[in-house]
């Protein structure tokens, strides 16, 4: 009797599996963050290092995710400790960028990428990427993370189905990514709420316009973070707006708060235009 072959690696309850245990690490992984108070850019981190692990283990293979840089949100850059890659993505990732589909790197010399729609049966790849794209039909929008990618240098290159394998894998890895991000969000929130009573704490007992008005744009320049911040005022009936104080790094003193006002010519319903202080460019 001929040895009985056991279940192909690729078939549909196998890549289905993966997927889901993979959406499952990730959501412990983000328990496990939030319950030990992890910042979220270490969030992102070990989120980004257990996608390339997982599709690297399953399909035997080095794997690599490709995040896109949040633009529509810059803070999130900042708080998502995001970074550009050190090296420039190949073909095949702006391929699937382009196209928003799973696609693959022939195993023929001088072949073009091609989508998985375009996979034949009897076609090998020897790379894989896969987007990060949650497509929300009931509001017509896509969440778009990125592309994860997984390479190969010799035989034995990947079937079809591998690339199904991890066009799942994708899909959960984009899954967990948005719902960190939203764990993300709320601790901003939180945090941006923290300092928002720090700052009104410190100048509860202030009563004196400029000196509390020195004093807030210090605070908030010191407690958020930002380069410059300035403060102006609206007296009933008026037309412009009322430079009170800024803070920057070369404004040090009253005297220098007072050169300032010249600079801030402010009239209501124009908008905020100011030419930049001399003092501020040193």
């Amino acid at each position: 009797m001929g040895r009985k072959r056991g279940p192909s690696p690729w078939n549909e309850a196998t890549i289905l599996h993966a997927a889901l245990a993979l959406g499952e690490e990730l959501l412990s992984l983000t328990r496990h963050a939030v319950a030990a108070g992890w910042p979220a850019g270490r969030m992102f981190r070990e989120q980004r290092r257990l996608i390339e692990r997982v599709a690297a283990r399953l399909l035997n293979g080095r794997a690599h995710l490709w995040l896109n840089a949040p633009h529509e949100e810059p803070w999130l850059a900042s708080i998502l400790d995001w970074k550009p890659p050190q090296e420039q993505p190949g073909g095949l990732i702006h391929f699937v960028r382009e196209t928003r589909k799973a696609a693959y790197e022939p195993c023929e010399q001088g072949t073009a990428w091609r989508t998985l729609d375009d996979f034949p049966a009897e076609a090998l790849g020897r790379a894989l990427a896969a987007p990060l794209l949650i497509r929300d039909r009931r509001r017509g929008e896509e969440l778009w993370w990125g592309v994860l990618q997984v390479a190969r240098d010799e035989p034995p290159y990947w079937p079809r189905a591998a690339l199904e394998q991890l066009q799942a894998l994708a899909l959960q890895a984009a899954l967990g990514l948005e719902a960190t991000l939203q764990t993300a969000r709320e601790q901003w929130r939180v945090q941006q709420l923290h300092l928002v009573r720090q700052v009104s704490l410190q100048i509860a007992g202030l009563r004196d316009l400029d000196e509390l008005a020195c004093r807030l744009t210090h605070l908030i320049r010191q407690t958020f973070g930002y380069y410059a911040v300035a403060l102006f005022t609206l007296e009933a009936g008026a037309e412009q707006l009322v430079f009170r104080a800024l803070s920057a790094p070369a404004i040090e003193s009253e005297k220098d708060q007072r050169d300032q006002a010249a600079y801030f010519q402010v009239r209501v319903g124009e908008g905020l235009w100011a030419m930049w202080p001399p003092a501020a460019k040193r």
